[in-house]
């Protein structure tokens, strides 16, 4: 019998994640939660509810575990914040691993990752909470990547590089080897970093360059 699980979010994240569903049949998805939309009962052909209303049908007896589908909205914030909600309600968070990925043993060290096809995380690496990585990124070995951080596809990181918190990792973004990027910050599109950098960053090129911005109301 397939485990139970509700999906918090209902946008391109949440869909992605439907057809990965679908192709591998990991869970029964029972209901989405939805703050925004009020005007159907169904989504994707799911029961669609708000949190309050989740809240109340599946009580303290009968919870079942969630999954967050929200992207990189504000530097991934949004996501954390969720996270947070849905554990200070007393519920618990899973991941979604893709059985097309390739994951090291022992690299999975938090909740509500997600993870798609044709990802390699090499040995000794460390994905912690709220992590999301799309399809072809490559991790080498020991490459820690901190809490909310995205990475967009096919997207690579050296061996021994550190990835700060919420961070964006665009499209064909290269990092390379022994660099730490800093907390929230922003790899642009096929990026090439090589320099560490620091908190709030944005990096641009080849070689990339790196600037200080607001990087938590950026547009991405």
């Amino acid at each position: 019998m397939k485990q139970k699980v509700i999906f918090y979010g209902a946008g391109a994240i949440c869909q992605m994640l439907l057809s990965y569903n679908k192709r591998y049949e990991l869970f029964d998805i029972v209901a989405i939660i939805d703050d925004c939309s009020k005007n159907e009962d169904l989504i994707y052909g799911i029961p669609k509810m708000d949190f309050e209303t989740f809240c109340k049908i599946y009580s303290n007896e009968n919870k079942i575990p969630i999954i967050v589908t929200i992207g990189y909205t504000s530097c991934n914030i949004h996501r954390e914040d969720i996270c947070k909600r849905i554990r200070d309600n007393g519920y618990t968070l899973i991941n979604f691993i893709s059985p097309g990925a390739h994951v090291w043993e022992d690299t999975i060290c938090g909740e509500n990752i997600i993870i798609l096809d044709n990802v390699f995380v090499g040995m000794g690496s460390k994905i912690n909470d709220g992590v999301m990585i799309m399809p072809g990124c490559v991790l080498a070995h020991d490459v820690y990547v901190g809490e909310y951080t995205f990475f967009s596809n096919a997207a690579v990181a050296g061996g021994n590089t550190i990835i700060g918190k919420n961070s964006f990792v665009g499209l064909n973004a290269t990092i390379k080897s022994r660099i730490v990027v800093g907390e929230y910050n922003i790899i642009g599109a096929a990026a090439n970093v090589i320099h560490s950098t620091e908190s709030n960053s944005v990096v641009k090129g080849n070689p990339g360059v790196s600037t200080i911005k607001d990087t938590i109301h950026m547009k991405i």
